[in-house]
This record gives C-alpha cells, structure tokens and sequence, in this order.
C-alpha cells in the first residue's frame, strides 16, 4: 500500500512542479518584452495557463499535449529568436551579437 501512495505524491509534486514552472514561464514572458514580441509572448502564456487550469480539470492527454507544445516548441523557438534579435532590440549591450549559423 505504501508504494502507491508515493508513487501519487510523487505524481502530484511533479504536476505542481511542471505546473509553477508553466507559470513562472508565462509570467517572465509577460515582463519586459519589446512591443514587437508583445504578441507571440502573450500567445505562450495564454496557452501555458490554459495548460495549467486543463491540469487541474483532469484532462490529462490534453494537458500533457498542451506543455510538450510549450516546453519542446514554443519556448526553445522563443528563445532561439530572442538570441538572434537581441542586438537589433537591445543596441546599446556590450556584449557581442549572437549569429546562427
């Protein structure tokens, strides 16, 4: 009887987990960003709250859809776009600008 009660305790600190992390992603993306990246920064986390309250309904093929988008897509794409932009957004930074290949 024990190791199903921590395998659902494990469960549930992996949803709050994955579920504060969603949260604190949105709420980063919101904060600070150029007007220009306003729109595909307001997209993510309107999706990753959406995420978030579909976790709490129980819809789980759904919920899990929803973060694997948001985690494998949507935030790396984000980011990758951030770093190749950042010097044209942010002209007065010391640091060098990035290049993709």
């Amino acid at each position: 009887m024990s190791r199903p009660m921590i395998l659902n305790l494990d469960g549930g600190v992996q949803s709050w987990l994955i579920n504060g992390g969603i949260v604190a992603l949105a709420i980063g993306l919101i904060a600070g960003m150029p007007s220009g990246w306003r729109w595909l920064s307001l997209t993510i986390a309107a999706l990753g709250l959406v995420g978030v309250i579909l976790t709490f309904a129980d819809v789980y093929e759904l919920d899990a859809l929803v973060v694997l988008v948001i985690a494998a897509v949507l935030a790396p794409a984000w980011a990758i776009w951030l770093s190749s932009r950042a010097s044209t957004l942010w002209p007065d930074s010391t640091a060098p600008p990035i290049t993709l290949p």
